[in-house]
């Protein structure tokens, strides 16, 4: 789970799986992240016993609510205002309330419960699914350290390169994995880079390129991105032809 807009809490796959909203007037609907408080009451499938068992990857271990849950630590990453992370963290903290009262799960503050707007959260919730260490699990299931026992170069993305992508994201999880092995160089594309060389190379990054160019405002940078993207492409080959 990951990269998902901010508090969907899986509402769409949850209504796809048998799962019920309904609002104050008992009218049934599908929640966004700005009418989460709009919901009075979840009915579950009829047929929720008979489901098997389910893992979810997961590596952010932010919790559901409050100022390192997921609307306010992704919330600005997705564009959100500061109304709109306030709207919907309290979206959160009520539909929270509810899986302790409705569901008798209390999720608000595990490890995990914040990831992909708070999927992880409904996962455990509404799907009594398990939360498992995401990146570590498709690293062995890929056979990463076989494949990547003979090569040069390890190459990963980010949307925005910050603290939180040490937070148990993807970036982390791989520098974590394999900055001690001195013969592969981990390197990194992001779309915005906001921390500086020092620190990345202390967390393993031999190489860090950002596609937004200096000067470039958010809205320029996305109007000109396949064009940045390239650009940073070529900046890489140059990098691994040194």
């Amino acid at each position: 789970m990951g990269e998902a807009q901010v508090a969907m809490v899986g509402q769409v796959q949850q209504a796809a799986l048998g799962w019920k909203f309904f609002d104050k007037a008992g009218k049934e609907f599908i929640p966004s992240a700005g009418t989460l408080l709009e919901i009075e009451s979840l009915v579950a499938p009829k047929d929720m016993e008979l489901w098997p068992r389910i893992s979810a990857l997961c590596d952010v271990q932010n919790p559901m609510t409050g100022k390192s849950g997921a609307a306010y630590v992704f919330g600005p990453q997705k564009g959100a205002s500061s109304e709109q992370v306030v709207l919907i963290d309290r979206g959160l903290r009520h539909l929270a309330h509810l899986f302790r009262t409705h569901l008798k799960k209390d999720v608000e503050a595990v490890a995990g419960s914040g990831v992909a707007g708070a999927f992880g959260g409904g996962a455990m919730a509404m799907m009594g699914a398990q939360l498992v260490p995401g990146i570590e699990t498709i690293l062995d299931w890929c056979g990463a350290d076989e494949v990547l026992s003979g090569a040069n170069y390890l190459v990963t993305g980010e949307g925005c390169l910050d603290l939180t992508s040490f937070n148990g994201k993807l970036v982390g999880g791989i520098c974590e994995r394999y900055q001690n092995n001195s013969n592969l160089s981990i390197c990194l594309i992001a779309g915005v880079a906001k921390l500086d060389s020092a620190f990345t190379e202390a967390k393993g990054l031999a190489y860090v390129g950002e596609c937004r160019k200096p000067g470039q405002t958010e809205t320029d940078a996305f109007a000109k991105a396949e064009e940045n993207f390239l650009e940073s492409l070529d900046d890489f080959y140059k990098f691994i032809k040194i």
